[in-house]
């Protein structure tokens, strides 16, 4: 027999499998997560992208696209953006509709190709933003004043009376049977300076048959302020009531909202007394000498 013997070049060409090609292809997905906040104040939005990040919720996605209002995450699977619906639902009070488009259909086989949808509301509410309860949602949470500063939003609403220091929850399920909004957001806030503050004794402060939880860490009192822009030249002080008083001295500053001059578009707002309205509410001390820029820098998702 003749042998011969010869070299063989063998070529390795590089090929993705079926889910691979899907996912590099443009514009390929079977199932998208809206997700929006209608509403001016997005210190929540802002919250719930640095969960998303810290929790890593987002590695199953092909994409994540910026929209006005909010994220668009894209999924190759209906399961997958499920997954992320139901993290949304347990890290903030949300809403969510389902919808699906059929793409094709084999009559044959009976196989139906559908693209989903899950368009997701997150309540419009953030923290340090002034609201106005509903008459009834006020009775159900102990009769709790109208005008309420959201403290904070995780998965419940956390609202506090400035005036009592009377605090509520507010979860999901009960927000969205009677939602309501934001009457002043941040960007209205004002500095004011306290030129005086008096302490409440417990004789003094408000209290009735039924009333809710009393929040123990902070401290009601009479303060009189006078607005920073105005300091020696208007010796007209405001009085106003304030959970603060733990924090607060003669001097300090505080950022409020001026009340009684804020032009508010609300039925339950007009439908107040006009004795039962502060001329100022405080939310929060101020630090004018306190360094504002961070030596870390904050992650994005898009």
């Amino acid at each position: 027999m003749l042998q011969q013997v010869f070299v063989v070049e063998y070529v390795v060409a590089h090929q993705m499998c079926d889910d691979c090609h899907r996912t590099e292809a443009q514009n390929f997905w079977r199932a998208s997560v809206q997700v929006r906040q209608k509403s001016e104040n997005k210190k929540t939005m802002f919250y719930l992208e640095q969960l998303i990040l810290k929790h890593k919720a987002h590695e199953r996605t092909l994409g994540i696209k910026p929209n006005h209002g909010g994220l668009d995450f894209f999924y190759a699977t209906e399961s997958h953006a499920r997954k992320m619906v139901d993290f949304l639902t347990t890290v903030l009070p949300v809403k969510y509709q389902h919808s699906k488009k059929l793409l094709s259909h084999d009559i044959h086989s009976n196989i139906h190709n559908y693209k989903f949808t899950f368009s997701v509301e997150i309540v419009p509410l953030s923290k340090d933003s002034i609201v106005c309860l509903p008459k009834k949602l006020t009775q159900h949470l102990g009769n709790i004043s109208p005008l309420c500063l959201v403290s904070r939003v995780t998965s419940a609403i956390h609202l506090i009376d400035p005036t009592s220091a009377q605090i509520a929850e507010i979860n999901g399920l009960l927000y969205w049977r009677t939602p309501f909004e934001a009457i002043l957001n941040p960007r209205q806030l004002m500095e004011y300076v306290v030129m005086d503050i008096e302490i409440l004794r417990e004789n003094e402060k408000k209290s009735f048959p039924g009333q809710g939880t009393i929040s123990h860490k902070h401290v009601v009192a009479d303060v009189w302020v006078v607005k920073a822009s105005e300091l020696g030249i208007n010796e007209n002080t405001i009085h106003t009531r304030t959970h603060l008083g733990h924090l607060l001295k003669v001097g300090d500053s505080a950022l409020g909202y001026n009340v009684c001059d804020s032009n508010v578009n609300n039925k339950a707002f007009e439908s107040l007394k006009s004795e039962s309205i502060p001329d100022v509410l405080l939310v929060k001390k101020f630090y004018p000498n306190r360094r504002k820029h961070r030596n870390w820098k904050l992650k994005h998702l898009a």
